[in-house]
């Protein structure tokens, strides 16, 4: 998730069925973070949404 308060927004509107994590994947300390996070949680992983994009604004001409 891109912001935190969108974090707590959605864990406060479904705690307990999902855990949202922040990772940016081109900063390993936090792939690895991600990592451990999920593994202290559960031993297997049911689903996992990758929701990373960029978007590059520029005059229409």
């Amino acid at each position: 998730m891109r912001k935190e308060s969108d974090r707590e927004s959605l864990l406060n509107e479904r705690a307990g069925d999902i855990v949202p994590l922040l990772c940016d994947i081109v900063h390993e300390d936090q792939v690895q973070e991600l990592g451990r996070a999920v593994a202290a949680r559960t031993e297997t992983l049911d689903a996992l949404v990758n929701n990373a994009g960029s978007a590059f604004a520029a005059p229409m001409n």
